[in-house]
């Protein structure tokens, strides 16, 4: 009896034994998960293309961060509520596909400005705050070398309007004959001698100017200047316009827009002629004055870095929408790593062979849209 009771004290404890193992067990189970779970929290919080992006709108002073998952600027802008009235400026434009995981949005809002130009008076609506550009919004041809001026406008009464005031301050024209070539000299100045000086015009010893070298600007009036007892030929060549850049961090690096086209001037060059018997022996240059100001181009430059996996995720997602995932997306992965690493400004230097599928000619993914020298999506569109 002693020995059947001694056996079923050792199962019992065996089986106690066992038991405890197992709550042991779930016990340690329990806390590897709350460890797993607590533990690491930025497994959590880590974002991917399918949590949506990190979308952050600049508009009426503030700064808005959402997170969200669109494919457009419009889209974005309608997910942070933020409603655009007429001739706001939006930048990016609002057609623009969102691909990145974060993105930039900046909204300009339209204000009243009232634009003066001498006796003229017009208001408009305008995002600019380039005084040029809203001149130019308003259908006023401006000249390089006029002024312009923005100013708040505090006294609302006495001006009769609200908002900005753009002033315009015009250089007098003067018709000038410069060696028999006629051009217009628009300047500040008040006096002759330091307006042609400050257009580079050389006056010597030589020179006959009507009227007199001291003469005061009037507008219109009308110069001479006249190389007596030699004879001279002039030549005009193209002078060349300046590049104003704006940085956009939404572009990759190596994108430009062009927002102004710049417009050549004129450069007039006169050259003093030595003749024996009516024949040339020598010359030399002793103008060259730019008759007619270039106007400056002003182009938005991208510095941003090319992400090749953005473009990628932004193809397999294209191409899902075709129905080829899985072999087939790995298969075109493939292909397009080995022809342009998924660099949508990828290209040939031998071919010319352009963008992620290395179209040849470049031009033919304009059939889907004319950005497609920048936007990945136009060529991956194509390419599919």
């Amino acid at each position: 009896m002693l020995n059947r009771l001694g056996h079923i004290g050792q199962g019992y404890n065996k089986m106690a034994s066992l038991k405890t193992k197992i709550l042991l067990g779930l016990g340690l189970a329990v806390v590897f998960g709350v460890w797993l779970a607590v533990g690491f929290p930025w497994k959590a919080s880590t974002a991917s293309a399918q949590d949506g992006q990190f979308i952050t709108v600049f508009a009426d002073g503030h700064e808005k961060t959402i997170r969200t998952q669109v494919s457009s600027v419009r889209e974005a802008l309608q997910k942070a509520q933020i409603v655009l009235a007429d001739k706001d400026l939006v930048e990016p434009g609002l057609d623009t596909i969102i691909v990145d995981s974060t993105f930039s949005i900046n909204v300009y809002r339209s204000r009243p400005v009232t634009v003066v130009d001498g006796v003229f008076k017009k208001s408009i609506m305008t995002p600019f705050e380039n005084a040029r550009l809203v001149a130019e919004q308003a259908g006023i041809v401006l000249y390089p070398e006029d002024d312009v001026t923005m100013d708040r406008i505090d006294n609302i009464i006495e001006s009769g309007s609200i908002g900005e005031r753009l002033v315009i301050d015009r250089a007098t024209p003067v018709n000038i004959s410069l060696y028999g070539n006629e051009f217009v000299l628009r300047t500040h100045e008040t006096e002759l001698a330091s307006a042609i000086a400050s257009r580079g015009i050389l006056v010597s010893s030589d020179d006959l100017v009507t009227p007199g070298i001291d003469a005061q600007i009037v507008e219109g009036m009308h110069v001479s200047v006249v190389h007596v007892g030699t004879q001279t030929e002039s030549f005009e060549e193209e002078a060349p316009f300046d590049i104003e850049t704006v940085q956009d961090s939404n572009k990759f690096i190596g994108e430009r827009q062009v927002t102004r086209a710049g417009k050549p001037g004129v450069r007039l060059n006169t050259y003093e002629l030595e003749l024996h018997d009516g024949v040339e022996i020598s010359r030399r240059q002793i103008q060259s004055v730019i008759i007619k100001q270039p106007s400056n181009q002003i182009e938005v430059v991208g510095t941003k870095v090319i992400d090749p996996s953005s473009n990628a995720a932004l193809g397999q997602q294209l191409a899902a929408q075709r129905g080829w995932t899985g072999e087939q997306w790995l298969c075109l992965y493939s292909l397009w790593r080995r022809e342009s690493s998924w660099n949508h400004l990828a290209k040939n230097a031998s071919s010319g062979a352009y963008g992620i599928p290395q179209s040849l000619p470049a031009t033919k993914m304009a059939s889907v849209a004319d950005d497609w020298p920048t936007n990945p999506a136009t060529q991956i569109t194509w390419g599919l």
